[in-house]
């Protein structure tokens, strides 16, 4: 292990390169007839708030009882302060450090109390071996999911109902335990209910809330004058009475969801989760990245994934059908921790707050998109990106290429026909 140190250069500062080597160390407390590799743990455009390394130690010789190779997920903060300011990264950052190392964990014991088969219960989130949380140096050491066969699905292509289903079902069992907790033990969780969303964060920051209002006027930009008349009236009529800040806000208040509140994900899209494939189809799934982890509706999970990584075309033929799945394996596993669905989240409920919270899904959409379908040569450089957020400067295009504004303005088009069918705005 003498070899680690100099292999350490591209970390950003010691108490990360220290904390790694204490990792290491736990896994090879005897061996040291390893070398460590470091590179870049995610593709631009994957990853927004921080940036992420692979380490990897690698057996530099044969050995008949030598372990596999050993390699961890390193997500550190943006160092520049405008760009860690305008992406919430501390915040972000105490947020993630906070669920794996308190909330996660009193999910698993939980759940081991009442003795149910893994495959029913909620597991889907890679180990954490370590966190820091002291401002500048944050850090998420995570297991590195590709070793098991995890891969990011291109956010660029179609996702297929297999995919979709295997997220939802995930969804369904982390708002279970949450409930069931929430029935049996509330003392549990009580403290986390205070959590504010992340986006609480930018209440007075007026450059934020402008930007906000760009994206509300890219959205009706994409509806036709000619053919979308109620669309433009209805959505027209929605903004009416406030901001765009003000109605993400409302969407996300987990007091006015309660009694149905729970610790939601809330940044459940495409790059936030890790598939496994066998036979060319997805088998099991795991969730990544719980920065914006609150308590808010389960709505605002469901919404903000189906509306922002589907298509029409997908909703059309199946969204009911998702709702379903979703509410029958969300009453599964209330059941199997001995709890009654029906008085925790009835169907009933789960519709009423589909109108209450599901407008979370345009707004989100609104956000996203444009992140979704830009090809990583055209995402901007971030830093650049940060710093005209902070002087107000108008950023508007910086997503929409000549290649992507076409595609963005059929979905996010396709997302606002939905909302208003739906009856959601």
């Amino acid at each position: 292990m003498e070899h680690l140190e100099h292999n350490m250069s591209t970390l950003p500062n010691f108490q990360v390169k220290d904390a790694l080597t204490e990792i290491i160390k736990n896994a090879f407390p005897l061996e040291k007839n390893y070398e460590l590799k470091i590179k870049s743990g995610s593709s631009k455009g994957d990853n927004y708030i921080g940036v992420v390394y692979r380490a990897t130690v690698i057996q530099r010789k044969e050995k008949k009882d030598a372990k596999d190779n050993f390699s961890v997920i390193i997500k550190v903060p943006p160092q520049n302060p405008i760009r860690r300011k305008q992406f919430f990264a501390r915040p972000c950052f105490l947020r993630e450090a906070l669920a794996y190392e308190e909330i996660l964990p009193i999910y698993k014991e939980f759940q081991n109390k009442k003795k149910i088969n893994l495959e029913d219960s909620f597991f889907e989130y890679p180990d954490c071996y370590k966190t820091l949380t002291e401002d500048y140096h944050e850090a998420v050491f995570l297991k590195d999911l590709q070793l098991d066969g995890f891969r990011m699905f291109n956010r660029l292509e179609e996702l297929s109902l297999d995919y979709v289903i295997l997220v939802i079902k995930i969804l369904a069992k982390l708002h279970a335990v949450c409930f069931a907790i929430k029935d049996q033990n509330p003392d549990l969780i009580e403290k986390y209910k205070t959590i504010p969303d992340i986006f609480e964060e930018r209440r007075e920051d007026v450059g934020f809330r402008f930007y906000l209002e760009e994206l509300k006027g890219r959205a009706m930009d994409s509806l036709n004058p000619k053919t979308d008349e109620k669309e433009i009236h209805q959505l027209t009529t929605f903004f009416r009475d406030g901001t765009t800040y003000d109605y993400l806000m409302n969407s996300v208040d987990g007091k006015s969801a309660e009694p149905y509140s729970v610790l939601g994900h809330r940044d459940c899209w495409n790059n936030n989760v890790l598939f496994k494939r066998k036979g060319g189809k997805p088998v099991e799934a795991r969730l990544i990245d719980w920065q914006l982890m609150c308590f808010c509706s389960p709505v605002c999970d469901l919404s903000y994934y189906i509306f922002s990584c589907t298509t029409k075309s997908f909703r059309n033929e199946h969204y009911e059908e998702i709702l379903e799945i979703y509410h029958q394996e969300l009453s599964k596993l209330i059941k199997l921790l001995g709890s009654d669905p029906e008085k925790l989240f009835p169907r009933s409920a789960l519709n009423d707050h589909l109108k209450r919270f599901g407008k979370l899904g345009l707004i989100m959409a609104m956000i996203l998109m444009p992140i979704v379908l830009s090809q990583a040569e055209n995402v901007p450089d971030l830093d650049e990106l940060s710093e005209q957020l902070e002087s107000g400067s108008e950023v508007k295009g910086h997503f929409s290429s000549d290649d992507t504004a076409e595609r963005f303005n059929k979905r996010m088009r396709d997302v606002i026909i939905d909302m208003v069918e739906l009856g959601y705005i």
